[in-house]
């Protein structure tokens, strides 16, 4: 799973919208939209606004249902 979408799941788990995301990282809705949408490239620092908005670790975040396979 992206980045991105993981984004977007850890929103609607917490039955936030696009609009009350993209107003608690001061980013316009169409910016915030762009960033779920997978357009916008995903820096360090957004991806730590996007995790405190959405009250979960950047680690979290980033890695979340992903589990690591070893050979």
């Amino acid at each position: 799973m992206k980045t991105c979408e993981k984004i977007r799941f850890m929103r609607q788990s917490k039955h936030l919208t696009q609009a009350q995301v993209a107003e608690k990282i001061d980013m316009s809705l169409k910016g915030y939209s762009n960033i779920e949408c997978g357009k916008t490239d995903l820096k360090e620092s957004r991806i730590e606004k996007n995790a405190q908005a959405l009250n979960v670790s950047k680690d979290e975040l980033e890695h979340f249902g992903e589990k690591n396979t070893y050979h």
